[in-house]
């Protein structure tokens, strides 16, 4: 399936910029605003005025980074006292309630605060084989802790930087976890590294940890592509449990001395006791002098037990994904590129089909969300268009009723949000965690294991009305 298929569908994405103070605000035609017109009155009811857009580039994050720089940072000596005096070592996180939302289908069941005192930002989750959760970031050193089911610290674990002199920010962190069937944690991410003598920088490579069950560590490794050094920038990007062991994925460059650059997508598979069985390098160029070529969005495991690596893949200068389906040995068994900037269903469905949503911003500042379905061999694609706005998603499950549910950041102000959307892609809710700016994107989700309820953690500026300080909060979902 190539991208000559696509031609005429492929849309342009453009940004519509925000201006200081005017997140949220919606000029009002008559009394109703462009929304609630285009809408009618029909569907006005179920509009939501914070609901939000998404968009192949995401402006929001620039809202996030703005609004880290206003965050409290208390000393390490009253983080940690915080932290003892509220957790122990092993103590019970502290009940919250700082969201609020209208959305009828989500309701916030409750909330966990992780982290008082500082904020580590959580990049990945996953679950433990006694229902617990494993939840992996940064603060300002790799950072992981692991709960149990009803969000009770078990452990922490903070690795210490391997280059002091680089920023705070920039030491290293975890993208991804996974757990083994020994319910031991798998932690992938980037590091980076000090300068050898005479030289600037000591580039960045790829990261494992192994902790078993109570947090102790197994194994730390320092990763290249099959050893090889020449690649200076060297991530790690994801992870996730495939076969009897785990998949890791990242995006690697060198630079040649003949100049130029070169730029792959890393695979590695290990085994159930979390050594490496294979890695192998996928071809990933851009222009071969200054741009990389396409970044990597996400991996998912097929029903079948394959590996779709989702990345973007540009045409003609519009937005469009590339979707490689790799067997349990490596070999690529299927792609196809589609348009738009797409994420793919976390669920697990019956057959091979997968299903991949998008929103597009076109002129006149309207939106429309699309529902791609694939076949096994990545062809045959459908796409369904709705009305629905959608928000900047991080991560979404298609429900078994055909309806989507959301995480993200709503668009206008850049603050968390989820969202509801009904089958045919028509009505949408929007809940919006409040206080607003309180809390950005949220990229993680996952199902608790009971019918219709979803766990995310997320960083917040204040812990909630009583405790000021920043934090990480764990909050429980129901979606019907």
């Amino acid at each position: 399936m190539g991208a000559e298929r696509f031609k005429d569908q492929i849309e342009t994405v453009l940004a519509r910029p925000v201006r200081p103070g005017q997140a949220g605000r919606k000029k009002t035609v008559g009394g109703l605003s462009g929304e609630q017109e285009r809408m009618g009155m029909s569907e006005m009811m179920k509009w939501k005025p914070e609901s939000g857009k998404r968009m192949g580039l995401r402006p929001h994050v620039v809202l996030f980074a703005i609004a880290l720089a206003l965050v409290p940072v208390s000393g390490h000596c009253d983080w940690l006292s915080s932290i003892t005096e509220l957790f122990g070592s092993k103590g019970k996180g502290m009940d919250t309630n700082i969201a609020s939302g209208e959305a009828s289908h989500i309701k916030v069941v409750r909330e966990v605060a992780l982290e008082i005192g500082r904020a580590p930002t959580p990049h990945a989750m996953a679950q433990t084989k006694d229902g617990g959760y494993v939840i992996a970031g940064t603060v300002w050193v790799p950072w992981a802790t692991r709960v149990d089911a009803n969000g009770n610290v078990v452990w922490r674990y903070e690795l210490s930087a391997y280059n002091p002199s680089a920023p705070k920010e920039g030491n290293g962190h975890y993208n991804g976890a996974a757990v083994l069937q020994d319910d031991s944690a798998i932690l992938c991410g980037e590091m980076a590294l000090p300068p050898p003598p005479g030289k600037p920088s000591g580039g960045v490579a790829g990261m494992l940890t192994h902790l078993d069950k109570a947090g102790q560590v197994l194994n730390h490794q320092i990763l290249y592509p099959n050893g090889d050094k020449s690649y200076v920038l060297s991530r790690l990007k994801k992870c996730v449990p495939w076969g009897d062991g785990v998949a890791v994925v990242g995006h690697v460059s060198r630079f040649p001395k003949q100049g130029g650059r070169e730029d792959s997508f890393w695979l590695i598979a290990l085994d159930g006791k979390g050594d490496i069985k294979w890695e192998k390098l996928i071809s990933n160029p851009g222009d071969g002098v200054l741009t990389g070529g396409g970044t990597f969005k996400q991996i998912k495991v097929m029903s079948d037990g394959s590996l779709l690596l989702m990345a973007s893949h540009p045409v003609n200068n519009a937005p469009s994904d590339k979707a490689t389906r790799f067997d349990i040995e490596g070999n690529v068994v299927g792609e196809g590129i589609i348009p738009g900037s797409l994420t793919a269903d976390r669920s697990t469905h019956p057959g091979s089909a997968l299903y991949l949503f998008t929103q597009t911003l076109i002129p006149k500042f309207d939106t429309s969300i699309s529902l791609w379905t694939l076949d096994g061999d990545l062809a045959n694609a459908k796409k369904l268009t709705g009305k629905a706005e959608g928000i900047g998603t991080g991560v979404f499950y298609r429900l078994p009723d055909g309806s989507l549910f959301l995480v993200g950041s709503e668009y206008r102000g850049g603050n968390a949000a989820m969202a509801w959307i009904s089958a045919d892609l028509n009505r949408q809710e929007t809940y919006i965690f409040k206080p607003v700016h309180n809390s950005a994107e949220i990229d993680n989700a996952l199902p608790t294991g009971k019918p219709g309820e979803f766990v995310t953690a997320r960083r917040v500026s204040h812990v909630s009305d009583q405790e000021k300080r920043p934090g990480v909060v764990l909050t429980f979902v129901q979606v019907k």
